[in-house]
């Protein structure tokens, strides 16, 4: 019989140890790290994740702090020769203000009357810039807080010569020539609104700062005014006599008329200038 052959060997079989043990797959063991230091901790943690990319590639915006952050500004244009200050109010708006001044004399002469005039422009302003395009073009509400812009002149028309008020002509008696002075005035002194548009940030937004800001509006003013004043004596086709009596009163007062419609454009005065300003602070 072959049973106890058989018998004979399954007990070799087993004496041999893992003889009938199932084949297992080869697996690495896992160490848990140890933390029981800061040292290890850090080197085993994560690094910070970048910074997401910029897909619009847009300048890295700098971010100033209103009323500590400013630029200064020189400028020169049809208000004269200033200084201007600007201050960031938000990510879109900026805080504006200026004065400018000027004086210049010249000789004109208009239906024959000489005069010697000084043009003064002295005006101050605040401004709120708004930049739609977070870029360097910008829209300027404002107001006028003061506004002197005028010229004064004297008048005189030598013996002898021609010259005319209203529609009437007259010359100037020799032994008493026509002689006087004058104001005209652009506007009031009062606050009047404005508004420019522009290109250029006093306070650059990519962290520069030099900037060359150029403005082009107007402000509102009233109708520009003309005072005159004439004394000495002038002929005209019905005789000889004082510039300033009541016949000629009118005439005097005709021609300031007409002075002002031709001058009424001005009450929208223009505004146009140019500068060089200089972001100063964080």
């Amino acid at each position: 019989m072959q049973t106890p052959k058989i018998l004979l060997a399954l007990a070799t079989l087993a004496a041999v140890p893992g003889a009938f043990a199932p084949a297992r797959a080869q697996q690495s063991t896992f160490v848990a790290p140890d933390y029981s230091s800061s040292d290890s901790f850090l080197a085993d943690a994560p690094s910070q994740s970048p910074a997401p990319y910029n897909f619009h590639h847009e300048p890295i915006t700098a971010h100033y702090t209103p009323f500590v952050s400013y630029a200064v500004a020189l400028r020169i244009g049809s208000g004269g020769i200033g200084a201007e200050v600007s201050t960031p109010l938000t990510k879109h708006l900026e805080l504006r203000g200026g004065a400018q001044f000027f004086a210049y004399s010249t000789t004109i002469v208009t239906n024959g009357l000489n005069a010697d005039g000084t043009l003064t422009l002295q005006n101050g302003f605040v401004a709120v810039d708004y930049f739609p395009l977070r870029k360097g073009f910008r829209v300027s509400p404002g107001v006028t807080l003061h506004n002197d812009n005028h010229v004064a002149f004297t008048l005189d028309v030598p013996p002898g010569q021609s010259f005319t008020l209203g529609n009437v002509d007259y010359t100037s008696e020799p032994g008493d020539p026509i002689t006087g002075n004058g104001h005209l005035f652009f506007g009031s002194h009062l606050v009047v609104p404005r508004f420019t548009v522009g290109w250029g940030n006093p306070l650059p937004r990519d962290g520069g700062h030099w900037a060359f800001p150029v403005d082009l509006g107007f402000e509102i003013t009233t109708r520009p005014t003309v005072q005159l004043s004439l004394t000495g004596s002038g002929c005209d086709s019905q005789g000889c006599g004082p510039i300033n009596d009541p016949d000629n009163e009118a005439n005097i007062q005709q021609e300031i008329v007409k002075l002002q419609n031709d001058l009424a454009p001005l009450r929208f005065f223009p505004i146009l200038s140019f500068g060089v300003s200089y972001r100063i602070g964080h």
